[in-house]
């Protein structure tokens, strides 16, 4: 958790992504494919731009200007209750066979379980080949441009293997352990002399090159989300989204 925390202020596509966001709202700027249907929404009223929808885009909800907060908070709350009263209900609790849920539970889990067990299996694998104590031994006898390109080098490997799993939290379970045993001592388990603010600075960019293949994947879920909560073509959203991801990975 310390090392975690420590990282925050390092994650710099993150953080930036933030400074985006809120910039560009507040400046209603835009470039590339966005910028092309911001126009059309705020000149034009057109939110479809192109494609099938267009023809129907007189037919679309309109929204409504008597909206109050219980609006958004009675529908949450129900939500929540229905969902905890459910699987409780269909755990069988109230008829006494809650425990035949367990295999079920467990089924679950395999994807999880999956993850770490080819995290644990990787980074055991690289351990017997050596790869830890080598890249022990570079870090301490290579030159400085090098070291300070490793953060670099593990954000673009996260980017790549957020990007082509679609999730950053795979991410994060495969190449965190790879990352801390980097800097580490595989002896005493301490961290190399002269890598102690290395390694939160590789943590940080583990996390952040993890979020940011996430964020441009067309098989992320949170990408699929957007999409579906917009009522966007995943493709759309996907080549409107990567230029200000690539900005801030820049």
């Amino acid at each position: 958790i310390e090392l975690f925390v420590r990282a925050i202020p390092y994650n710099y596509y993150s953080l930036l992504t933030i400074v985006f966001v809120v910039g560009m709202a507040l400046m209603g700027f835009d470039y590339g494919p966005m910028a092309k249907h911001e126009r059309n929404a705020r000149e034009k009223g057109d939110l479809f731009t192109e494609g099938e929808r267009v023809a129907n885009a007189d037919n679309a909800p309109k929204g409504s200007t008597r909206g109050k907060v219980y609006d958004l908070l009675i529908p949450v709350i129900v939500l929540i209750v229905c969902c905890v009263i459910g699987m409780i209900y269909v755990g069988g609790f109230f008829e006494g066979v809650a425990m035949n849920c367990l295999t079920q539970g467990f089924i679950a889990m395999v994807p999880a379980m999956l993850i770490l067990t080819f995290a644990v299996t990787l980074k055991t694998m690289t351990g017997l080949l050596g790869a830890d104590v080598y890249v022990a031994g570079l870090m301490q006898g290579a030159s400085t441009g090098l070291t300070n390109m490793l953060p670099a080098i593990i954000f673009l490997v996260a980017c790549f293997l957020a990007f082509a799993s679609g999730t950053s939290w795979g991410t994060f379970g495969i190449l965190i352990p790879i990352v801390t045993g980097v800097f580490t001592d595989p002896t005493t388990g301490a961290i190399v002399p002269g890598a102690e603010h290395l390694i939160i600075i590789g943590v940080s960019a583990c996390l952040a090159g993890a979020v940011m293949g996430d964020h441009c994947s067309p098989i992320s879920d949170t990408t699929i989300g957007s999409a579906l909560t917009q009522e966007a073509d995943l493709g759309r959203v996907v080549r409107t989204r990567f230029p200000n991801a690539a900005v801030s990975a820049a």
